[in-house]
């Protein structure tokens, strides 16, 4: 094909020599009244073809047997076809074919028909081939275009065959067909109106009569597709000449003998892809060729006539945002730009913009090149309302994630686009472009989401350089990815390691050069397939990219950097290093870990004051550390957790502190003599919200005074009522009551909470009640503690504990450290909607037990810090139980020392039992909910870690 006649030399010279040949090909080749493509081949559209039959006078014959000598030839031992692509892929492919096979063989007497000796052992590997692939099937997490139409349907006519599949996802499988089927009338495709439905004809033999699509057949095939052109074939009374002569110029064109792609031809999307990513990459009109782009400009410009301002992915098939945006770019990139008007009049929703019209489920990439598309604009500030949609779309999506586009299977790729769309956004900004948008969105959100792109595809590059597993399409995502954001200026103080990751990437693609024309099997249509086109492009594209803007930033973008102060970042990177659980971390990553947490910590900083008060507040000295501890974990591990979960967190860890110091500093100073009042009035707030107050059952909210954290159930009193009699003033109560209220709301009424299943959601009322009532416990023990005579040499032993060290470390102490009523909130994140994060009694003990471990483990490492703090406040410490010994029979440092050893021996012990629960627990629950458990108790640890180095050592000065 076109490629065969480019040189693999890649100096300077050849490469722009070599996307002239592309560009000039594309011109020869893909303007003519057919068009063409270079989309790798399909097995599933193959064995569709290979069915195809016509009786004429009396005999009937297969008419295109080298297809089904191709699926022959390309049966796997294990009866399966496409085994190592995404799963629908083989589901499809392998039922297709296996259809195939089995009508051959049912039609012995055909004309022309050769079957195999072993065609009985043929069918029945992939019989059971496709029954493992059915089995493995997750159903529930598919996306592939189609598929709960498509399988169903290979299903049953495999079932009129006498093959019959059950397995796990069959019901689900079901009731989603069943969804999609109910919005599906015949008259849909009758009319004169085009839908995508065109495109999956063979989903509904028996359903609709062929004969009355006849007029939606343009150049002898129905919306570009040999499967549903093949379908239509065979089911019209009629034969069709065109259609026949379509499906046979498909297999001359096709890159292997016998096969067919699933889409010919594509030519429309082969184009703007291919010339709007040379040309953003760095490529010169005059580079590529004036005359060649000249020639794809008329012919873009003369489609996007046909349907008044939109086109699809070859001419006359049905419009779809994703190309019209593409061609708009193109237009803009050329200097000769047109109206978006139809594009947005056509695609535009209330949220985001459609691919196509019908569209089931909104498309990434395509919301990403509108975005991108409008900016390229002479005027984009004419359209800052569509702009402002689609930004907020992706960033919200990015924030939820993961950010898996319908149309390509690599993350990479929505990152590269996102980076692309996000990066020119911020440049048109920072021109004073587009005013009208938030300065809060473009200096938080945005900034968040591209530096969370750089730091996912740096720390994702393969040994030897490449992505994706040794993939070149991949790794110049990648390389294009890099390009666009490494010049931000927050990005500075990772640059040095960006650039030795990208100039790594360019040796590996220009290494393997001769390869760039491979089609790799990264783009999604009904089946997996890869573009020889825009390998070639997007390869050649990220060589010619740089790590360097020939742009500097303006004042706006900058003073988004200028507000991180660098000294800072530097100081806590070298304060995490020589952390325990970061030892042996690369440096850059904890550095854009610290950024990334600066750019958290701006919105942190805006919401600080939203539900505790400001008065009475000290100054929140820990503030700065919440959003690195888990920004850092979260990247180590992989960066398993998205945004918004992340902010979540974040959130709560703030309001955990502030809890913390509240009810120390408000509750435990004017209700001292009433801390009653405050129990009832948290057993009411964490109570069923669909109870009247006065009959709500709340003795699970129990506290035993008689013995610290035993849940000992006593009898309560009635809940506090209006016409309640305090010791503390009504007005006081009613301040704490607001303050209290704002906090539990902000936990029981998040979205993920009230999507959990009610048992979850008691439990986190249980453990959130029992957080807040564990400070009212803990500020009694300081009271009586604080009243005791202190002796000023020697470390004070706790007079009158109410139970043993251990009872209180693992209950009040550890209830008070916040986490097990955030691991509480944690789990309700991190799991699906109406479902539990852990299954089962087992799952659940261990994880409660675990819980308890960390929250225990915890609360000793914050002892071990803060010992001289609290003897100096006179606050209850570990070290204070009777059991350590402490004030009997040794003074000064040596007792100290002794005392903070076994403290610090019990720890680790605890740390011991956390490790081999965690293991079991792993071994149980989900890859995601591993990953997550992981950053969750990596977090806690890591504030335990840092608790002791802040004793141990000035580290960090005026942190």
């Amino acid at each position: 094909m076109m490629s065969e006649a480019i040189d693999t030399n890649v100096s300077k010279s050849s490469l722009i020599a070599r996307a002239s040949t592309l560009v000039s090909n594309l011109a020869r080749e893909y303007l003519g009244v057919n068009g063409n493509g270079s989309f790798s081949v399909s097995v599933y559209d193959t064995a569709w073809i290979a069915m195809v039959y016509r009786t004429v006078n009396g005999e009937t014959y297969w008419m295109f047997p080298e297809a089904f000598q191709y699926l022959l030839t390309n049966q796997s031992l294990n009866g399966s076809w496409n085994e190592h692509f995404p799963e629908v892929d083989g589901i499809l492919s392998s039922a297709a074919a296996l259809l195939a096979l089995t009508k051959h063989k049912n039609a012995p007497l055909y004309s022309n028909s050769t079957l195999p000796d072993d065609i009985d052992i043929r069918i029945a590997r992939a019989t059971s081939s496709l029954g493992s692939q059915l089995e493995q099937w997750d159903v529930e997490g598919s996306d592939h275009v189609g598929f709960e139409i498509l399988v169903p349907s290979m299903l049953d006519l495999l079932e009129q065959e006498g093959i019959r599949f059950e397995f796990g996802g069959r019901s689900l499988l079901s009731v989603l067909n069943a969804q999609k089927v109910a919005r599906f009338h015949p008259q849909l495709l009758y009319g004169t109106e085009q839908s995508t439905l065109l495109h999956s004809l063979e989903a509904f033999t028996n359903q609709i009569d062929f004969d009355n699509i006849k007029h939606h057949m343009t150049a002898g095939n129905m919306m570009a597709s040999p499967a549903s052109t093949a379908m239509y074939l065979m089911q019209s009374s009629a034969w069709d000449d065109h259609a026949e002569a379509y499906l046979r110029r498909v297999l001359v064109s096709s890159q292997e003998h016998g096969a067919v792609p699933s889409a010919f031809p594509t030519n429309n999307f082969e184009l703007t892809w291919t010339v709007s990513t040379l040309l953003e990459s760095g490529f010169t009109a005059e580079e590529l060729g004036l005359e060649s782009l000249e020639r794809i400009a008329d012919f873009l410009l003369r489609q996007l006539a046909v349907k008044k301002g939109v086109l699809g992915f070859a001419p006359n098939v049905l419009a779809d945002a994703d190309d019209t945006a593409k061609a708009i770019l193109c237009m803009c990139l050329l200097g000769r730009p047109i109206s978006p008007d139809t594009m947005i009049a056509t695609f535009e929703s209330d949220s985001h913009f459609r691919t196509y019209v019908a569209e089931r489920n909104p498309s990434f990439s395509a919301n990403c090149n509108i975005l991108n598309a409008l900016l390229y604009l002479p005027s984009p500030g004419c359209h800052y309302r569509e702009i402002c949609k689609a930004a907020k779309f992706l960033c919200d999506a990015w924030y939820a994630g993961p950010v898996m586009d319908k149309w390509n299977t690599s993350l990479q790729y929505s990152m590269m686009l996102l980076a692309q769309a996000l990066t020119r956004l911020l440049r048109v900004w920072d021109a004073r472009s587009l005013n009208w948008i938030l300065e809060s969105w473009m200096e938080d959100r945005i900034p968040v989401v591209l530096l969370q792109i750089l730091i996912r595809t740096l720390q994702t590059q393969d040994a030897n350089g490449s992505w994706g597993n040794g993939s070149l399409e991949i790794t110049a995502y990648a390389m294009l990815t890099l390009s666009s954001v490494v010049s931000l200026p927050w990005a500075r103080s990772i640059l040095p390691h960006a650039e030795q990751v990208f100039k790594a990437g360019r040796e590996y693609l220009l290494h393997n050069a001769r390869y760039w024309s491979q089609a790799e099997h990264v783009w999604i249509e009904k089946v997996s397939y890869g573009s020889i086109v825009l390998s070639e492009a997007y390869c050649m594209a990220a060589a010619k990219s740089s790590t360097r803007s020939l742009l500097p930033w303006g004042d706006a973008v900058e003073a988004i950097s200028t507000s991180i102060p660098i000294d800072a970042v530097k100081e806590y990177q070298q304060f995490l290093v020589r952390l325990p659980i970061f030892s042996g971390e690369l440096d850059w990553k904890l550095t854009a870990s610290v950024l990334e947490g600066y750019l958290f910590l701006r919105r942190l900083r805006s919401v600080r004051l939203d539900i505790f008060p400001g008065k009475q507040m000290a100054e929140d000295k820990y503030l700065a550390y919440i959003p690195f501890t888990w920004t850092t974990l979260n990247n180590v591990r992989g960066a398993p957790l998205h945004s918004s979960l992340l902010w979540d967190m974040m959130f709560v860890s703030m309001l955990n502190y502030q809890a913390d110091e509240y009810m120390e500093s408000v509750v435990g100073e004017q209700f001292v003599d009433d801390l009653e009042s405050i129990k009832l009035l948290v057993k009411r707030l964490c109570s069923e919200p669909d109870r009247e107050s006065e009959s709500s059952d709340t003795s699970w909210l129990s506290l035993g005074d008689e013995k610290h954290g035993n849940s000992i159930l006593t009898p309560q009193p009635s809940p506090i009522s209006e016409d309640a009699q305090y010791g503390q003033s009504p007005k006081a109560l009613t301040e704490v009551e607001t303050v209290l209220t704002r906090f539990t709301t902000s936990i029981l009424q998040h979205p993920k909470v009230l999507q959990a299943p009610p048992s979850t959601q008691r439990n986190l009322r249980r453990e959130l009640a029992t957080f807040l009532l564990a400070h009212i416990t803990h500020a009694s023990d300081n009271t009586r503690f604080a009243s005791q005579p202190h002796a000023t040499n020697t470390t004070t032993q706790f007079s009158t504990p109410k139970g043993t060290y251990f009872d209180w470390v693992r209950t009040t102490s550890a209830d008070h450290t916040s986490c097990p009523y955030a691991f509480a909130f944690y789990s309700c994140l991190i799991a699906k909607p109406a479902q539990d994060c852990f299954h089962g009694v087992k799952q659940k003990y261990l994880a409660q037990d675990l819980c308890r471990h960390l929250a225990t483990m915890c609360r000793q490492y914050n002892d071990y810090g803060s010992i001289a703090r609290d003897r100096a406040e006179r606050n209850l410490n570990s070290i204070n139980f009777p059991e350590f010994g402490a004030g009997v029979g040794e003074v000064g440092g040596d007792l100290e020392t002794r005392l903070k050893g076994d403290l610090l021996w019990i720890a680790e012990y605890e740390r011991e039992c956390l490790g081999m629960v965690l293991r079991r627990l792993e071994g149980m629950v989900g890859a995601k909910a591993r990953e997550a458990l992981g950053v969750f108790v990596g977090v806690t640890d890591l504030f335990g870690q840092i608790y002791v180095a802040r004793d141990i050592g000035s580290r960090m000065k005026g942190v």
